[in-house]
């Protein structure tokens, strides 16, 4: 009898060993992931700061870095912002590109916290394709944006210009 107790207290004493271990691995974990996430925040602050001071190659270096990692929601804003430097320094291609992968992450995403960017997306999606000429593809983006949000009267006028480009002055 005493020995099936000691067996109990071994096994007892191996338990208590594994528990303090995952304990510890999950405290590390957290740690690494707060690391991780002030990185990231301090990359995100340079790489607004750059693009608020115009220096877009230096924006899309940083935000490019950053749209290759975190959750599927920061990857929508990540994508977003770095098809909007796109879209600012003239590469709509690029711009299209970036802007199609935030519509991906904003699904994958399935948070709410990214509808009221949502409208911009397509905003941005119908610059791009205004200034390369796509006038349909322009107006159609511009179209889902007011949907998204008919307030935005910022909206109403990109449209606006994309019809008159088109030659479609009887809609502007």
């Amino acid at each position: 009898m005493a020995e099936r107790g000691e067996k109990w207290g071994k096994r007892e004493q191996a338990m208590n060993k594994i528990q303090k271990k995952l304990i510890a691995a999950v405290i590390l974990g957290v740690l690494c992931a707060s690391v991780v996430l002030a990185a990231q925040s301090k990359q995100w602050t340079k790489g607004h700061e750059a693009f608020q001071r115009g220096d877009y190659a230096q924006a899309i270096a940083i935000y490019n870095e950053l749209s290759l990692h975190g959750k599927a929601v920061d990857r929508f804003y990540f994508y977003y912002w770095l098809g909007c430097a796109y879209e600012t320094n003239g590469q709509y291609a690029e711009a299209l590109t970036a802007l199609g992968e935030s519509l991906k992450y904003r699904e994958a995403a399935r948070d709410t916290t990214v509808n009221n960017i949502l409208p911009h997306v397509h905003e941005e999606f119908g610059i791009c394709h205004r200034e390369t000429g796509a006038y349909a593809e322009s107006i159609a983006s511009y179209r889902k944006a007011i949907e998204l949000d008919p307030t935005d009267a910022q909206l109403y006028t990109g449209l606006a210009l994309t019809l008159v480009r088109a030659n479609q002055t009887d809609e502007a």
